[in-house]
């Protein structure tokens, strides 16, 4: 059956009447839509954005948001006297060149004491060089 066709059948088809209830219905349901408050179009685009966002996992969302919280009223509660190892002054480095000489002593003290102590090694001795060359001779 072509188009031009179908569309003539339907043509030829008489209307019916829609029932009186549903019409009723149907008028009742368009009259409470528009009574509702309508949502700008500026404020829908930004709630579907964060529905769109959330809506993978909006529980690990909200347990995330409740642990903020958490940790912001325990920053708040925190008494402001404890004091951090970052926080503590360095002694100077004069101060610290002994005491680290003083440590490695007594490291290699105590590794001696455990290994015994450690062969002298002495520096390698040098190779004899060869100085021999190959030498062509044209005839």
């Amino acid at each position: 059956m072509k188009p031009d066709e179908f569309e003539q059948q339907l043509q030829q088809q008489p209307l019916r009447t829609i029932p009186a209830e549903w019409r009723a219905g149907i008028l009742r349901a368009a009259h409470t839509a528009s009574q509702s408050p309508r949502v700008s179009a500026r404020n829908s685009l930004v709630t579907s954005w964060w529905r769109e966002w959330l809506w993978p996992c909006p529980e690990a969302w909200a347990g995330l948001a409740a642990l903020w919280v958490v940790i912001f009223a325990l920053q708040i509660t925190a008494p402001a006297s404890v004091t951090l190892a970052s926080n503590r002054t360095a002694p100077a480095s004069t101060e610290r060149i002994p005491a680290l000489a003083e440590r490695r002593r007594e490291l290699a003290n105590l590794l001696d004491a455990f290994y015994g102590p450690s062969p002298v090694l002495r520096p390698p001795t040098p190779r004899p060089r060869s100085e021999v060359r190959a030498v062509t001779v044209f005839a």
